[in-house]
């Protein structure tokens, strides 16, 4: 907390753990575990105002990752609600990724995920390379996820960064 503000913790870099979950559509999902070499986890709820407002873009990275990344990127959505909402809320916005309910506190918590929307990149190895919560809303963010899906030029690892959009 710094002068009266929650602040995101830097989760960039940090490992996160694999939580084994059921999609809607009845597939087995691990988050944190991506079946490629990245995946990205978009965290939200039916009912936040910041999410809708985040899905048009947050729909443009689930359609371009997979050309930008050379098919080596998944998208999984993890709505805070209950099965029927979320697949209700899925259709409703044809969302065309794999959603899993999930009203476990303590999942969301192991991911940062106190605040949504939230959209990490995790990397093969396990490793958050991008994090970003508020509303999804720009060009910049769609480019920052395109390039934390693109594999790192130098030794040292690839740039990745962290972004907390303050709410109106």
């Amino acid at each position: 907390i710094e002068q009266g503000k929650l602040k995101l913790d830097d989760p960039v870099g940090m490992y996160v753990p694999k939580v084994a979950l059921t999609a809607l559509d009845g597939s087995a999902v691990v988050l944190g575990e991506p079946r490629v070499d990245y995946q990205q986890l978009y965290f939200f709820s039916t009912t936040c105002p910041h999410c809708l407002a985040s899905l048009p873009m947050v729909k443009a990275i689930a359609a371009q990752a997979p050309a930008a990344s050379k098919g080596r990127a998944e998208m999984i959505g993890v709505a805070s609600a209950s099965a029927a909402d979320a697949a209700a809320y899925a259709r409703a916005h044809a969302l065309a990724f794999p959603i899993v309910a999930n009203n476990e506190v303590r999942t969301a918590m192991l991911f940062r995920a106190h605040s949504v929307p939230l959209l990490l990149v995790i990397g093969a190895d396990g490793r958050v390379r991008y994090a970003r919560m508020g509303v999804i809303d720009e060009v910049a963010d769609l480019r920052a996820v395109l390039a934390a899906l693109d594999p790192p030029k130098r030794s040292g690892g690839g740039a990745a960064r962290v972004a907390n959009k303050e709410s109106p």
